[in-house]
């Protein structure tokens, strides 16, 4: 069972939705929407610059998960656009989630 169950995207307004990452096709098209997480495991599958480590670096911020070797996720300079994401995702656990980790920049 995951512990994530859902992230909902909340409108980020009409100007912020012409720059990025909100402007990123696979990110956009969720905007207004919930992305459900109903197995354990989740494959992400996209074009190279199609949003998957944007997707999840916005989750990491949500969570405030620093990167593997980086500073806090709330300065981290190369996280910028997932705190911009973060701003917009309401997350939904079925577990309480981890209040510890980091996660792996691939």
């Amino acid at each position: 069972m995951p512990f994530l169950e859902r992230v909902k995207f909340l409108d980020p307004g009409e100007e912020r939705r012409e720059r990025f990452p909100f402007n990123v096709p696979a990110i956009r098209a969720h905007l207004g929407s919930e992305v459900w997480f109903l197995s354990p495991v989740t494959f992400l599958v996209g074009e190279n610059g199609s949003g998957k480590s944007t997707f999840l670096e916005g989750i990491a911020c949500a969570v405030s998960l620093p990167g593997i070797g980086s500073d806090n996720p709330d300065t981290d300079p190369t996280l910028e656009h997932g705190r911009m994401l973060a701003d917009v995702m309401k997350l939904r656990w079925r577990l309480r989630h981890p209040r510890r980790g980091y996660f792996f920049r691939a």
